[in-house]
């Protein structure tokens, strides 16, 4: 029996920093042969089990980048509402890039006032808990700056040395203890 060649392409996806995410096991298109996106014989498949290879999309601490290939599936996971025999098909299945993107128009982490009502507006920040949400490192050093007793009692142009001081370090080696000590260096 010849096997007819299909392709399910999972759809790109992106989240922002700190933001959470769940997978849609309905993001992916279906190419047959043809090129068309229908199947014969009425056949469909609304669903796939597409996870994150690594984990980072539903990670919120995941670092900011382009992860390419991170959204793959099984085609035998593929579930059907009419009779899609997986056994009459040759499938292979084209992983999906997922991006972690910083925050939405904020070119600096200084501009706390808009950051922290993005955050409220956005993420659920609650203020009275700053650490009531795991943040992503760049970002969510920044709120938690803000929550800081040391922070308040900073000019803004002290603020700022902080925060430059802060974007010469590596990202993965940003911290609130670090932040901290700059702050005392500073004061």
């Amino acid at each position: 029996m010849n096997r007819r060649a299909v392709e399910f392409v999972i759809s790109d996806k992106m989240r922002f920093a700190a933001a959470d995410y769940e997978i849609d096991s309905s993001a992916f298109t279906i190419i047959d042969r043809d090129g068309g996106s229908e199947l014969p014989n009425g056949e469909s498949v609304s669903h796939l089990d597409i996870v994150s290879v690594t984990e980072v999309a539903e990670d919120p601490l995941s670092p900011i980048g382009v992860y390419a290939r991170e959204l793959d599936a099984n085609a035998s996971s593929a579930v059907s509402l009419n009779d899609f025999a997986l056994e009459n098909y040759d499938v292979t299945v084209t992983p999906g890039t997922f991006e972690v993107k910083g925050l939405p128009e904020l070119s600096a982490i200084f501009q706390d006032v808009y950051f922290e009502q993005w955050m409220r507006d956005d993420m659920g920040y609650d203020p009275e808990d700053v650490f009531s949400k795991a943040l992503a490192i760049s970002q969510s050093l920044g709120l938690r700056l803000i929550g800081l007793p040391s922070w308040s009692n900073l000019s803004n142009s002290e603020r700022r040395e902080v925060l430059s001081r802060l974007d010469e370090i590596p990202l993965h080696l940003q911290s609130v203890e670090l932040a901290e000590k700059i702050i005392d260096q500073i004061q």
